[in-house]
């Protein structure tokens, strides 16, 4: 984990360049940026989503939603490729969509009473899979949340892998892998 810095590295001379997010120091997470080229990072203990604009150098922070117990680590980012900015708020067990319009977030509750979510990922129907502590889940904006218990152990992180990538599942499948470096995956047959 850093705290409150970005760096970019400079392929050709192999130089690096710091970026120091101004206010108290925040640990940052995942690092993800946008088709603009926007940096986007979640920090774990202050529950803030920080845009980073590598052009003008300017820090901007949301602050996520809280569940009244107070501020959630926020783990998982994920940068869609419609351009929609989505987190996962660890302790808050609930998935977070960015609304860059109105600087506030639409937040999804999950169905597990103390699921913590961390890694999501996308699929090529926007469905978006996510990993709790001991099951993946998928949330379709149509259907709403999918949950089903099937790892004993948290997953560390998601992929999904479309027809292309090989596997046998035409619609694709989500790849995972457990605290104990245990791997495995999912197919969309799973859920629905």
């Amino acid at each position: 984990m850093s705290t409150n810095r970005l760096g970019r590295l400079d392929p050709a001379t192999g130089r690096m360049r710091f970026f120091t997010m101004p206010g108290p120091p925040h640990p940052l997470m995942e690092i993800a940026s946008d088709a603009q080229g926007i940096i986007w990072a979640t920090t774990f203990s202050s529950g803030l989503l920080v845009r980073f604009d590598p052009v003008t150098t300017r820090f901007t922070s949301y602050q996520a939603p809280s569940t009244g117990a107070g501020v959630s680590a926020l783990s998982g980012l994920l940068v869609s490729p419609t351009g929609d900015i989505w987190i996962t708020i660890f302790a808050g067990n609930r998935l977070a969509r960015l609304d860059q319009r109105t600087r506030r977030f639409v937040s999804y509750l999950l169905p597990t009473r103390v699921g913590e979510p961390a890694a999501m990922t996308m699929d090529a129907h926007h469905h978006l899979w996510f990993a709790e502590l001991d099951a993946i889940g998928v949330l379709g904006l149509q259907t709403g949340v999918r949950l089903r218990r099937r790892l004993s152990v948290a997953s560390l992180f998601l992929r999904w892998s479309s027809a292309s990538d090989k596997n046998k599942d035409k619609r694709g499948e989500c790849s995972f892998i457990r605290f104990s470096r245990a791997r495995g995956h999912v197919t969309p047959r799973f859920f629905f």
